[in-house]
């Protein structure tokens, strides 16, 4: 199998990272992102584009010295959507990780975004057992604030003398995947934290059920819609369509059902406004080289915006009362509504729709191109700070992030799912 060499993979992280700084530096003005409308949002990957991408990777060879077994499984608390059939992931995992001589269990907790806060604070406030969590732009602080983050780049465990760089002892693959100068700044901002390796740039777009899209014919609309206003005219002939009740006729699935063409129009983002969240109203426009920070509350942008929604509102195109984030689940899986407004949009995110609500659904990104520092701060992993008296489970975490990172298996099995059950 391939393997992407360290130099390549530093290289290309640093340039990631670098772009991400250039809010914040001074410097010439940013180039423009390309125009909406000329960007193709890819499918899905084929099992064929999967295999590909697995050659990436490479099988970390079993130790030579078998490993102890650990009585209590390392857990691990995500955010995302929960398979129904998680236990059976959970054991695939284990499997896979038993035939590499790991000699420990590994356990999944995945929690839905709505609930994870509550999960959030009980981990904060509590001893109770756990070894890797995901972090949020919001929680990040605290997580630090009361150093309940290992610093993987200097253990400070009882045989470490100088402190220990984990990652680059248990973890060289995934050490040499990511560039020095993004772990240095990290460690910097209070805690060792792991950098998942995902697509970074999210931009908020629309998605519209498929069905809906061919039976009006709207493909040519989507295609002309090069901005959140730009869709008013797709959302009046939706919602004139709804209130005549001919969608059913047309072949829309459960057309009956739908009440409104959007249940959710979260347009009241940085993102959608072109800026750059840094902490609380204070942002950088992406399009500034001279890295001012503002308050992004008193923009025109956000003024638009929030004028945009008022206007969607009125023409009765949106729920009167906005929406709980459970009602919004609910409406959508029920069938009520056929328009999502403002959610991230990257490849696969048309079938993570699809999965959460239910129907075909055809996404177009419409905010402008950039990489926010929020997309970097939403893909940290955490390790427990509380471990780092037992050096044999900070091993194996280690060596369990190693193997995540550079095991063929065990990365397919994360991102997609059992084969043969759910990818072929």
């Amino acid at each position: 199998m391939r393997q992407l060499s360290p130099s390549l993979a530093r290289r290309a992280f640093t340039l990631a990272f670098t772009i991400l700084l250039l809010a914040s530096c001074r410097g010439p003005a940013a180039p423009k992102p390309p125009d909406p409308v000329s960007q193709v949002v890819q499918p899905s990957p084929t099992t064929a584009q999967i295999r590909e991408l697995a050659t990436i990777t490479s099988t970390v060879p079993p130790s030579p010295t078998p490993l102890p077994q650990l009585e209590q499984p390392i857990l691990w608390f995500l955010r995302g959507v929960p398979p129904e059939d998680l236990p059976q992931v959970n054991k695939q995992l284990n499997r896979l990780l038993a035939e590499r001589g790991f000699n420990a269990a590994v356990e999944l907790r995945i929690v839905e975004q709505r609930e994870f806060e509550s999960h959030r604070s009980a981990l904060l406030a509590e001893d109770g057992p756990w070894d890797l969590v995901s972090l949020t732009p919001s929680s990040f602080p605290d997580w630090v604030e009361k150093n309940l983050l290992l610093n993987l780049t200097a253990y400070p465990g009882p045989a470490a003398n100088p402190r220990e760089n984990l990652l680059e002892e248990h973890a060289p693959r995934l050490w040499a995947s990511l560039s020095v100068q993004a772990w240095v700044g990290m460690s910097r901002a209070g805690g060792g934290v792991v950098l998942n390796q995902s697509a970074w740039v999210h931009p908020p777009g629309v998605s519209i059920r498929a069905d809906v899209v061919r039976a009006l014919k709207l493909q040519a609309d989507l295609n002309r819609a090069n901005s959140f206003a730009g869709l008013t005219p797709l959302l009046a002939k939706i919602q004139a369509a709804v209130e005549d009740g001919t969608l059913k006729d047309r072949g829309v699935n459960n057309g009956e059902k739908i009440r409104r063409a959007v249940g959710q129009a979260n347009l009241l983002q940085p993102e959608n406004a072109g800026y750059d969240r840094l902490w609380g109203p204070f942002a950088v426009r992406w399009d500034d080289g001279q890295g001012k920070i503002v308050n992004w509350y008193g923009s025109t942008e956000l003024k638009d915006l929030a004028n945009l929604r008022r206007e969607w509102q009125q023409a009765g195109y949106l729920p009167e009362d906005t929406l709980s984030p459970d009602q919004v689940m609910e409406g959508y899986q029920a069938g009520r509504y056929v328009v999502e407004i403002g959610s991230p949009v990257w490849v696969g995110s048309a079938l993570e729709r699809a999965r959460r609500y239910g129907y075909e659904w055809i996404d177009r990104p419409l905010a402008p191109f950039f990489l926010r520092t929020e997309e970097i701060l939403s893909s940290l992993t955490g390790v427990n700070a509380r471990i780092a008296g037992d050096p044999e489970r900070v091993r194996r975490v280690m060596l369990f992030l190693e193997l995540l990172h550079s095991d063929s298996e065990i990365y397919n099995l994360m991102a997609y799912g059992i084969e043969g059950q759910h990818w072929q």
